[in-house]
C-alpha cells in the first residue's frame, strides 16, 4: 500500500512536472516574442526618427530659398524701380525739350 501511494505520487510528480516544464517553454517563447516585437519597434522608431531628421533639413532648404528668393525679387523691385524712374526722368526731360 505505502509502495502504491509512492508509485501514484512519483506519477503525480511527473505530469505536473511536465506540465510545469510546457508552461515555462510558452513563457520563454512569449518572451522571445516579446524580444522581438520591442526589437521591431525600436527599428521602427529608428526609422521615424532619419525620417524626421530628413524632413527638417528639407524644410530648412525650402526656407533658405524662400529667403534667397525675397532677396532676389527685392533686388530685382529695386532695379526695376530705378529704371522706371531714370526713364520718368527722361521722358519729363524730353517733353522739356519738346
Amino acid at each position: 500500500m505505502v509502495a502504491d501511494e509512492i508509485r501514484k505520487l512519483a506519477e503525480s510528480s511527473s505530469v505536473e512536472s511536465r506540465k510545469i516544464s510546457t508552461k515555462l517553454k510558452q513563457i520563454v517563447d512569449t518572451m522571445n516574442l516579446i524580444v522581438q516585437d520591442a526589437k521591431t519597434s525600436e527599428n521602427a522608431f529608428a526609422e521615424v526618427s532619419r525620417k524626421i531628421s530628413e524632413t527638417e533639413k528639407l524644410v530648412m532648404e525650402v526656407n533658405n530659398a524662400i529667403r534667397e528668393q525675397k532677396t532676389g525679387t527685392g533686388q530685382v523691385m529695386n532695379e526695376i524701380t530705378a529704371q522706371v524712374s531714370e526713364n520718368s526722368r527722361e521722358m519729363s526731360r524730353g517733353n522739356e525739350a519738346i
